[in-house]
């Protein structure tokens, strides 16, 4: 019987690990192809993520985080894979964007020394396509650390390098120079090492980020020679439809600096309002990804290393009475899932209650509710039902409604303030919600424990900042959002 048994479990192991198998070449295929899930690649590290046996999935996670500007996790998830990286090639990409996230931070002479360690991972297998990506950085690093003498030493290594066609890395390369020597403010050499090397009869379908910026490059060299109607040509060449829209931000700068010395204010208005839309969007988007991601993953690493010790404890008592054994481990980690990802639900809706910025208190909630109350005996109106339900279905300790914790934050005044005002942060995002529902200064310091005189101040300061942002004052602002 107990062999029967063991055979059993064996048998189990054996499909986990076969699963484990599809769902990592799933996600590695997903990654390769650019199609990246993370919610699939943090589902799969949470079932399948032993770091020394996928020590890949890891290293997604960390370019992930380096693609959402998360530099601190990205820097965390490639510095533990190293140990777990046999394939040379495995090894050459961590130490390499080890830098590059060394680099984004500012700490330079960390950045320095990784993309040396790269150097000498690919001269040890002699890969010279890696010694050269590697050498190019190294450059790159010493330019940017304010090392000027260095110009002249990347435009010879540019110059001497075969690209066998290769016309996009050429071309990549290239504007990085380039963009070196405007930074360096020599626009005669950065004007002729575009004009003595771009081939302006190659269509560079593969790279058209890389064509935006050779365009941009003598775009900013046409307005340094004054000649701002050819830097409005030359913009107005570029395809917008093939560039995303966070890689615009450069176009639009350009666009904006050639208006200023045309003196038309109305365009220069035009292109600041965009860019600082696309820059805020971008902030918004990465700083909701990444609010609390790091300390989160090192807590559940915790745990995971904790379950690791625990298991080791099963497999003994599973020697000693195998089916006991198999139960509660089933039960143990079918409970386990469940409550991790209920908790999960919850911290990650709950905590996002009023845009991240406050939470309220059952006891504040009531404040509000008898607030909302109040307001529609006194106007017959029932414009606040839908707020006024979700607060009950929030408060009701017996309800059973999945989105007890997130219908607050759905709100549709929330959404559409958002959307109205981007500019403004989620403090005041909070204040403008509050003030949509009709609530006084006091009142709204009484739910928010604060003073009245600050309530005020925050009123003050954000009328200002939609009248500067905006063609309207912040009472047009609230009578607009639905």
């Amino acid at each position: 019987m107990k062999i029967i048994l063991l055979l059993l479990l064996f048998c189990s192991f054996n499909t986990i690990a076969q699963d484990c198998d599809s769902l990592f070449q799933e996600v590695k295929l997903d990654y390769d192809n650019g199609k990246l899930d993370i919610d699939k690649l943090e589902n799969v590290i949470k079932n399948c993520g032993d770091v020394d046996t996928y020590p890949e999935l890891y290293y997604y996670r960390g370019m992930n985080a380096l693609d959402t500007e998360n530099y601190p996790l990205g820097i965390y998830e490639l510095k533990r894979v190293q140990k777990y990286a046999t394939d040379y090639k495995f090894q050459y990409k961590i130490a390499h964007n080890l830098g590059i996230l060394y680099m984004l931070q500012g700490k330079l002479e960390l950045g320095k020394d990784s993309f040396q360690d790269s150097y000498d991972i690919a001269r040890e297998f002699n890969d010279t396509s890696y010694m050269d990506h590697s050498m190019e950085s190294l450059l790159a690093a010493e330019l940017e650390s304010g090392n000027s003498n260095y110009l002249s030493i990347y435009e010879e290594y540019f110059l001497s390098k075969d690209f066998k066609d290769d016309y996009c890395t050429q071309l990549h390369t290239l504007t990085f120079i380039a963009e070196y020597y405007l930074v360096y403010e020599e626009y005669g050499k950065a004007n002729k090492i575009i004009t003595d090397n771009y081939k302006g009869n190659v269509t560079y379908p593969d790279c058209p980020t890389d064509v935006m910026s050779v365009y941009t490059i003598r775009s900013r060299i046409a307005q340094w020679n004054n000649e701002f109607e050819k830097s409005l040509v030359l913009l107005d060449s570029i395809p917008l439809e093939n560039i995303t829209l966070m890689d615009r931000v450069s176009i639009y700068k350009c666009y904006k600096a050639t208006y200023q010395n045309f003196e038309n204010q109305e365009q220069v208005d035009l292109y600041a309002d965009s860019i600082t839309y696309v820059l805020e969007s971008k902030q918004q988007e990465n700083s909701e990804l990444n609010l609390g991601l790091l300390d989160e993953i090192e807590s559940r690493e915790q745990n995971f290393n904790n379950k690791i010790s625990k298991q080791n404890i099963y497999i003994i008592l599973f020697i000693v009475a195998l089916l006991l054994s198999a139960i509660a481990l089933w039960y143990y980690r079918k409970t386990r899932t469940d409550l991790e990802e209920k908790n999960d639900f919850y911290k990650e809706n709950y905590n996002n209650l009023w845009g991240g910025s406050y939470q309220l208190s059952n006891k504040k909630l009531e404040v509000l509710k008898k607030e909302l109350v109040a307001q529609k005996a006194l106007n017959n109106s029932g414009q606040f039902n839908s707020l006024i339900n979700d607060i009950n279905i929030h408060l009701d300790s017996s309800s059973e409604n999945p989105h007890k914790h997130v219908n607050m934050v759905q709100s549709a005044i929330v959404r559409d303030l958002k959307k109205k005002a981007p500019y403004l942060n989620d403090k005041e995002i909070n204040i403008c919600f509050f003030l949509k529902l009709n609530l006084s200064p006091k009142k709204i310091a009484e739910i928010l424990s604060k003073s009245e005189k600050s309530i005020e101040s925050y009123k003050y300061r954000i009328n200002k900042k939609v009248i500067e942002n905006s063609k309207m004052d912040l009472k047009a602002l609230l009578q607009d959002v639905d």
